[in-house]
Formats: structure tokens, C-alpha cells, sequence
């Protein structure tokens, strides 16, 4: 079996991760028809790493094809996504008034069939297949690009293909902040927008809202059958560009969603928190099933709370069983699939996919969450797993932009193409490889970061 490392992330808590790892095992299950232990999760110091002994892209594909396989079924995704959020609305308007001590585990029951649903239609299933489509529109669009005409600009097909069908939270704030509404109020109205992590979050501030004021007027797009008529794709390169106005709103909405439903559902953490006589955070150290076993008993585990703060750990499935477990430690045979994985970033040169090109020379300036973007400095070469909107003041001070994930529809590809300044996506490693003050060289034409020495 062959493993690589699916994504990492910091700051979400080990409830959270419990939920999404359940839908993970389901699809990867689901696409291998081998129910074996195939995937799981290391965690250590609030940062997390998903492993995959699958092929991410061929098990993205197909989870398209079931899902999402034309502009009705998203329009379809849409439409039930729209009355989920009003049942949300209403279950925890709901729980709030009649939350106690002996309907606790109640009220978790509901909270919990929501974010399993929310996984499954909104959450991890669109990540993997969102991921695979990004992945081959790249390819498409760099084999069909020598198409279009000289006259036509490589950035206005860009901007037409990927324009969304729809707005999202993001775009409204933007077009809100240009009608000089008050951040302030931004920031109340727009709160559900700060985590979709259970229990870790922060609340959302006047600054946060105007570090994603748009950088520029947006050119007018060009309408998508014009577009394909300039690229001339074949039969199946044409139905994924077809695709395109869809995901691209979906992408973007759908996270809209499942932070919404953690957003709604605080007042049960903070119920429980004070029942149990803990810190709220000290919640997210627990799964699912134990913060489940906690409601019914009517207690909380505190020593193992406190080992799992400081303990590396793996959370995995009990086979044959789809239930999440965690393995700390971790036991010997994780690391070694970890330690191959990290001998491998080991690398002084790193490759991935021009976004935007240009060339540029600087310090690297590595961000983990949002609290790292004040590090950047003027010059510094940013690098990051992916890119945020409230990334965008440490953005306007790099030369350059590198992330292990995304396409050309990422959010650092269209920052960089507002911004004209060089990007390369999907290097997979990048963060790995280099450290804060590292010298580094990017070529974001040829799609090459290399350490300079």
C-alpha cells in the first residue's frame, strides 16, 4: 500500500476531526470495496494530518461522477443545502430555549445527525471531488490555453471560467464593505463565517472584515459558451468546463454551510462546558462518541482531556467497524508510514503549478493560521497549505505565493492574478521543506521554488 499525506490543518479540535474522518472511511470504503484501515488522522498540538492509502485523484473522480455529475445535481445539492440551513436554524432556535441537564443527550443526537449529513453532502465528500475536478480543469485549461487568440487575455478567460453561478457570504461582504457598510456590522451579521470547527473558534472582527475588501473592480466576464467557443475542448473536456460556474459556487457555498451549522450549534459546547465545570476548548479534546458517552453518563473524562493536550495520537476505525478510535502514542507502525512521508519532503526544490507567472527572489515567511499573517514582511516569499481571505494583508506584502494545495481556482491563484504576482499551487510540500528566513528562488512560470544557498 502506497500512503501520502492527504492535507493538514491547525486549530480544528479532535471532535471535529472524528466526524469528518467517519465520511472519509465511508467514501474511501465505498471506492476501494476493501474494508480495510486505509486512511487516518495524526494529531499532536492542535495541528492534524489526514493520511490516505488510496489515490486521492482517482477516488475524487469517481466520487464526481456519483455526486456531481452535471449542473442539475449541484443546483439539486444547492436547493436541499438551502432547507438544511433553515432546519438548522430552527432545531437550535429550538434547543436553546429547552436545553437541561436531562435532554443533553437529546440535543446531541440532533447535532450530530446534522454534522454527519453536513459531511456527507457539504463537507468531505465536495472537498475530495472539488479537489479532483480542480485538479483536471488545471490540466485542461494549460492544454487548451494556446487556443485562444493573442488578443484575448489569458486572465479574462480565467476570470470568465471560474465566475460563479451564484454569490456567496464573501462576495455579499465585498460588495457590502464597496456600499461603505460598517465592518462593525459586517462582523455581527456575517459571525457564522469564523470556524467550521465544533468547538475551536474565534470570533470574527472589524478587522477581520476589512482584510477582505476587494482589491479591485472585477473585469466583466465573458459568457461561458464564448469562452469554450475560444478554447475548443473536446466532448468530455467541454462537460467539466460546463461544469465550472457550478463548483466554483459550490466550493465556496457549501463552506458557507457547514460553518453556519457550527456557528449555530456554540450554545450546546457552552451548556455543556459549564455542567461539567471545564473550559470549553478542553471539549474538542474528546471524539464524538466520547463527548456522546459524557451527555448520557452525565460526566467527563478529565485525565484523559489533559494527556491529549500534550500526547501525539492517531485517530483511526475500529475494524471492522465504521467507529473512530484513538490509538496514543501513537503505536509504532504510524510513525513509520509518517517518518517515510517526511524523509520524502526532505527537499531543497519543490515543484507545483503556475498560477500567475513571474519570477522573484526573498525570505520565507511560512503561515500556519491567520495569528501568523502579521509575520510578513515586505519582499518575504509567503507559504502556506492554502490561502484564506483574511490572508490578504500579509499577501499584499509578499513578492510571491506558494501553497501545497489548490488549482488555478484557488483563492491564492486569484489573489495572485488580482495582485500580478508570481504563485505556484499544489506543490503538496512546500511548508515541509522550507522554514521561516529560508532564501528561496520561485520561477512561478516554470512552477520551481528552489532554496538558495
Amino acid at each position: 500500500m502506497v500512503w501520502s499525506k492527504l492535507l493538514s490543518r491547525e486549530g480544528v479540535d479532535i471532535t471535529t476531526i472524528s466526524g469528518l474522518d467517519i465520511v472519509f472511511y465511508e467514501d474511501i470504503w465505498e471506492f476501494s470495496k476493501r474494508r480495510e484501515e486505509l486512511f487516518f488522522t495524526y494529531f499532536h498540538n492542535s495541528h492534524f494530518t489526514h493520511l490516505i492509502g488510496v489515490e486521492q485523484q482517482k477516488l475524487g473522480e469517481h466520487l464526481l461522477k456519483v455526486h456531481a455529475p452535471s449542473p442539475a445535481q449541484i443546483i439539486r445539492k444547492y436547493e436541499e443545502g438551502k432547507a438544511l440551513r433553515k432546519e438548522i436554524e430552527e432545531t437550535t432556535k429550538e434547543w436553546k430555549k429547552k436545553l437541561s441537564v436531562s435532554n443533553l443527550s437529546e440535543a446531541f443526537d440532533a447535532l450530530n445527525s446534522q454534522f454527519l449529513l453536513i459531511n456527507r453532502e457539504y463537507s468531505i465528500t465536495p472537498w475530495l471531488y472539488l479537489e479532483a475536478w480542480q485538479q483536471r480543469m488545471d490540466e485542461i485549461v494549460r492544454e487548451l490555453l494556446p487556443n485562444k487568440p493573442k488578443a484575448v487575455k489569458e486572465e479574462v478567460l480565467l476570470s470568465s471560467l471560474y465566475s460563479p453561478w451564484k454569490k456567496t457570504a464573501l462576495n455579499e461582504i465585498q460588495e457590502k464593505l464597496q456600499k461603505k457598510e460598517s465592518p462593525e456590522k459586517l462582523a455581527q451579521e456575517y459571525q457564522f463565517l469564523r470556524s467550521w470547527s465544533l468547538i475551536w473558534n474565534k470570533p470574527l472582527d472589524a478587522a477581520w472584515i476589512r482584510s477582505i475588501a476587494q482589491i479591485k473592480e472585477k473585469e466583466v466576464p465573458l459568457p461561458l459558451d464564448k469562452v469554450i467557443k475560444i478554447l475548443k475542448p473536446d466532448k468530455k473536456q467541454q462537460h467539466l468546463l460546463e461544469l465550472a460556474p457550478y463548483l466554483t459556487f459550490f466550493k465556496d457555498w457549501r463552506d458557507d454551510l457547514r460553518r453556519y451549522h457550527c456557528y449555530a450549534w456554540q450554545f450546546f459546547w457552552e451548556k455543556l462546558s459549564v455542567l461539567f465545570s471545564v473550559p470549553k476548548d478542553d471539549l474538542g479534546y474528546l471524539t464524538l462518541l466520547e463527548i456522546e458517552d459524557s451527555c448520557r453518563l452525565g460526566k467527563i473524562d478529565r485525565p484523559c482531556i489533559e494527556k491529549r493536550k500534550t500526547v501525539p495520537l492517531v485517530v483511526t476505525a475500529k475494524l471492522p467497524e465504521l467507529q473512530m478510535i484513538m490509538k496514543e502514542g501513537p503505536p509504532q507502525q504510524y510513525l513509520t508510514i509518517i517518518n517515510s512521508l517526511e524523509k520524502k519532503s526532505k527537499q531543497t526544490v519543490v515543484s507545483g503549478n503556475s498560477a500567475y507567472p513571474g519570477k522573484a527572489v526573498g525570505k520565507v515567511c511560512l503561515i500556519r493560521s491567520y495569528h501568523d499573517v502579521k509575520k510578513v514582511q515586505e519582499g518575504d516569499i509567503l507559504i502556506a497549505n492554502t490561502t484564506h481571505p483574511n490572508y490578504l494583508p500579509g499577501m499584499k506584502k509578499a513578492a510571491a505565493f506558494i501553497t501545497n494545495e489548490g488549482g488555478l481556482i484557488s483563492h491564492a491563484a486569484i489573489v495572485a492574478r488580482e495582485m500580478k504576482k508570481p504563485c505556484i499551487v499544489g506543490t503538496k510540500i512546500a511548508t515541509k521543506c522550507f522554514q521561516d528566513g529560508d532564501m528561496v528562488e520561485v520561477d512561478a512560470r516554470s512552477g520551481i521554488v528552489r532554496k538558495v544557498f
